[in-house]
Order: structure tokens, then sequence, then C-alpha cells
């Protein structure tokens, strides 16, 4: 008899752990792994990411969508200390079962300490600035802390951190995780953006509305937003594309190389001596702080269309052309166009249509999300700033 109940207690805490899809595995904060250094150790496929997931608690695709809300952040927000092509905020994402937490501690202590560990073992924000934050969400804890830098606890102060925690609360209670994060990243990028959230009168039904309506609306930009992106890129590529296979014949290019607009009858254009031609606009902001053609680095002192002799180049000469109109495309469209698809685009080996390339296929994809964030963090940590947590 004892032993028919030991069995049957052993299957039944099998059966249990099986259905709340609990690891026995304990984190401890040093053990943790980094997204931007242990590709294969968070989830994301062996991919750069600001989100470290290792026990794949989020479904890929939610990943991918809170990668896009991440860079988004980064990209069109600015702390007001940080400089460069993406002066904003950084947010880091850990998401993870269950924390090793020690018998004389709380668990909302160890919460705290793991997120600032990680805010600070990572690095995120910038160095000098610490305008990052990070979000710790443990589900067998039932556990959330933010943990943010000195730059970033300027703006997401504990009071708006408090409103947020409880927006993911509903959503952490019926074990949606995906939405939980989804919500919460997006209230910080608006934090950051500017905007002071504010408590709501009621936390029932005028809250689900506006938390659907969010969502929805936010879904509903988003969408469009990447969709204008993915049109705008391949239309630029295709002219590019019709640009390197004009050059095999002819060297006469019919759009700006730095802004890739075609030339219209009525746009001012200037032809440099060296045979390189860009609008007149695109060209005069170079001008500014350069004394030489943005392609070649020839002096820029003459103009083939003023009168001056030039030398226009051959079609072997297209490919510096080539990869600087990738690159001007590729500052464009950062989420849409790689490194590794400049490299090997310009490398006068590639004859392939570029926008049937099978990676510009699978990143333009509509509805796709960024799957990984490119880049690592930006040096920073928590010296200085704050952070609160909650539990569900």
């Amino acid at each position: 008899m004892k032993a028919s109940k030991v069995v049957f207690l052993a299957v039944c805490g099998i059966f249990l752990l099986v259905q709340r899809g609990q690891s026995n595995e304990q984190w401890a904060k040093e053990e943790f792994p980094n997204p931007t250094i242990n590709l294969e150790a968070c989830g994301r496929r062996g991919k750069v990411s600001w989100i470290c997931d290792p026990e794949s608690i989020l479904s890929y695709e939610s990943a991918n969508n809170i990668e896009e809300l991440l860079y988004s952040v980064r990209k069109n927000t600015n702390s007001g200390c940080s400089k460069g092509e993406n002066p904003g905020f950084q947010i880091g994402v850990a998401v993870l079962n269950r924390m090793r937490s020690n018998s004389d501690e709380s668990v909302a202590k160890t919460a705290e300490k793991f997120a600032k560990h990680l805010h600070d073992s990572w690095g995120v924000g910038n160095a000098g600035c610490d305008d990052g934050a990070v979000l710790l969400v443990s589900t067998d804890d039932r556990q959330v802390y933010m943990s943010t830098g000195r730059g970033a606890t300027k703006v997401l102060t504990d009071d708006q951190i408090d409103l947020i925690i409880e927006e993911m609360k509903p959503h952490l209670r019926h074990k949606n995780y995906d939405k939980s994060v989804e919500v919460a990243v997006t209230k910080m990028g608006e934090v950051f953006s500017g905007k002071v959230l504010e408590s709501s009168l009621d936390y029932g039904l005028i809250l689900f509305f506006l938390v659907i309506v969010t969502g929805v609306g936010l879904a509903i930009y988003l969408v469009h937003r990447r969709d204008e992106d993915i049109e705008n890129c391949t239309l630029k590529l295709q002219r590019i594309q019709d640009e390197r296979d004009r050059a095999k014949h002819s060297y006469e290019t019919k759009s700006c190389p730095i802004c890739l607009e075609e030339f219209e009858p009525e746009t001012p254009t200037k032809l440099l001596a060296c045979g390189h031609k860009y609008c007149e606009p695109c060209l005069t902001k170079w001008l500014q702080d350069h004394s030489t053609c943005p392609i070649c680095r020839r002096s820029s002192d003459r103009h083939g269309d003023d009168g001056t002799s030039f030398q226009r180049p051959t079609t072997n000469d297209f490919i510096p052309e080539l990869q600087f109109r990738l690159l001007m495309l590729r500052l464009q469209h950062p989420s849409l166009i790689t490194s590794t698809m400049v490299d090997r685009w310009s490398s006068g080996r590639y004859n392939g249509d570029f926008v049937s390339d099978p990676t510009f296929v699978r990143l333009s994809m509509p509805g796709g999300g960024r799957l990984g964030s490119g880049t690592g963090f930006g040096g920073g940590g928590s010296f200085g700033g704050g952070g609160r947590g909650g539990s569900w």
C-alpha cells in the first residue's frame, strides 16, 4: 500500500511538472547567459540579441516582435547623453523559470540583485550615460523587476515602473508571458519617448479596454510602418540592381547614390570631374564637411557639368559605387539590409538579383519581425540608478 502511494505521488508530481512546463534548473545570476556573447544559449537562434530566454518561455514570433520594439526604442528615443547614429535608451530583457536564492533572502530581493547584476554584466545603456534598463521576469518565482541606470531613472521613475508592472500583472497571472513582456517594453518605450503614464481610474474593464485598444493600435501602426519600410527598401534595392546591370554596358546613373532617389527632370544635379553624379541637395550637404567625392574620394573642386573636362569611369569602376549605394541603403533600412548582405552583393562575384536574394526575402517578409538586435549593448550599467519590482 505504501509503495503504491509513492508511485501515485511520483506520477502526479511528474504530471504537474509537465503541465506547468517547469524547469528543474535554478539560475544563479552569475551563470545566466549574456545575449550579446552567449549566442547559442539565449533562445535567439545564434543571433546577437537584447533578449535572453534560455528556456524559450516566449514564443519565437513574439520574441521577434519584442526585438523590433527594443530596436525602435534605441533608434527613436534620445537620452540626452549618448551620441551617434542611435542615441536612444537601451532595454535588455531576461526571462527565466526560476532564480537561485539564499535561504535568508526574500525572493523579491533576489530578483532585484539578479536584475541589477545582469544590467551591469551585460552593459545595458551607453558608457558614461547609464541610460539603459533591464526587465527581468522569473515565472516560477512570480517576480518581475525593472532595473534602471542613472540616465534612465530620471525618466523611468519608480512610479512609472509601478504602473507598467500593474499592466503586466493580468497577463502574468494568466501565464501569457508573451503579452506581458510586449506590454512592458511598449510602455517603457512610451515613457522613454516622453510620455508620462497616469494611473487609471479603474483597473477593471477600463484598463482591459485600454490595453486592448493600445495593443491593437500599436500592432497596426508597427505593421503599417514595417510594410512601408519594406516597400521603400525594395524599390531602392531594385534601383541599385538596375544601376548595376546598366553599368555593364554604359556608366550612366539615373539615381542619386546618396538618397537613392531617381533623377527627375526638375531635379538639380551635379556631375563631379571624376564622373560621379549626385542630386545637388545631397552633394551640397556632403560638401559642408568634406572636399572630396563621397564614392571615390577624389577632389570635388571641379564639376563635369560646368564645362570642365572630366574622366568618365568605366563599367569596371562601378563596384565602389555599388558598395557605396548598398551602404547608404543599409543606413536607411538597418532592419532589412545587413552588413553581410552588403559585402556579398558588392564583392563583384555576385550577379544574381538583389530583391530575390533569400536573405532579403526572409528579412522583408511582412510580420516577420526582427531576429536579433545585430549589435551589442553600449557598456552602461545600473550605477546611480534605481528600480522597482513586484509579484503576481
